[in-house]
């Protein structure tokens, strides 16, 4: 009986051993199976001229490039193609480029290719967009021509002028301590000519600190003048330093990045005006800006 029952044993394996096998080489013919190489054609009825001084966040035509991928038939894969330079004397800071999906199944798909304002001067730039796929895909020779003219030029200075501090003392012996905050007094920053004309306020309002810009001035030298408007500590003759500190930056122009340090007021001052920099403007967007000592 126990003979028998051994090779029932044996007969089993040899069965599962069989099947397992079949499967495996089933499997096998599976993972080698290689889908038909297909052809993608790319087209685009999107503009090839842009102004860059004219770009407009909220409208889209006015930067974006729209590329359309189509293939012979549906596939069984997704196809994805991205997009990218193919050409030019733009370079990767003057554009975005994505990527076109086309599901599977489907036989169009679309991606977009936005135009940056860079704020810099670069003169006329040209890019050439083309497309590489991932996976079993051709991509039929193609290449979207743009030329994009007319830098914008960012001339606007980023002005923030900040004084907050404090100080505690006491008073009846000890008895009570008071802390006054700098931010409580008020502090303005305004624009004069190099001739001590008026040409207005840079930051005016009663924030602390006070963040504003400037842009739109003709060439020329001008003073930053700080102006104490209001200060509710003078009467304490606490005689504290109160400095001011003055950060200015113009975007895409790094070597415009200053800041200044001001220490002639304190908290006796009751208000007055004092020059704190010099600002030069050449063509329009050229800032130096030079602290006085």
């Amino acid at each position: 009986m126990k003979n028998k029952i051994s090779k029932i044993g044996l007969v089993i394996c040899a069965i599962l051993f069989a099947t397992a096998c079949s499967k495996k080489e089933n499997a096998t013919d599976y993972s080698t199976n290689k889908f038909t190489r297909t052809n993608v054609t790319l087209s685009s009825t999107s503009p090839n001229n842009f102004d860059e001084s004219a770009i407009n966040s909220n409208v889209a035509s006015t930067y974006q490039i729209t590329i359309t991928a189509t293939l012979d038939s549906p596939q069984p894969i997704e196809a994805v193609i991205d997009l990218a330079q193919v050409g030019g004397t733009a370079d990767a800071n003057d554009f975005e480029a994505g990527t076109i999906h086309i599901p599977i199944g489907e036989t169009t798909g679309s991606a977009t290719v936005k135009i940056l304002k860079t704020g810099d001067i670069e003169g006329e730039e040209t890019l050439y967009i083309g497309g590489t796929s991932k996976a079993n895909f051709d991509v039929t020779p193609f290449s979207h021509s743009v030329t994009i003219t007319n830098d914008h030029i960012n001339d606007v200075l980023d002005f923030t002028m900040d004084w907050a501090g404090s100080y505690s003392y006491s008073l009846g012996g000890g008895a009570i301590d008071v802390t006054i905050d700098y931010c409580s007094a008020d502090f303005d920053l305004i624009l004069f000519t190099a001739a001590g004309a008026y040409v207005g306020y840079v930051l005016g309002t009663a924030d602390c600190p006070e963040e504003d810009q400037l842009s739109g001035l003709a060439d020329g030298s001008y003073f930053l003048v700080a102006d104490l408007y209001d200060n509710p500590f003078s009467g304490l003759n606490t005689g504290q330093p109160m400095p001011i500190t003055l950060n200015v930056s113009q975007e895409y122009f790094p070597d415009t990045e200053t800041e200044i340090v001001f220490n002639g007021y304190t908290t006796d001052t009751s208000s007055g005006l004092q020059a704190i920099a010099t600002l030069d403007v050449v063509g329009g967007y050229n800032y130096t800006i030079i602290p006085i000592p």
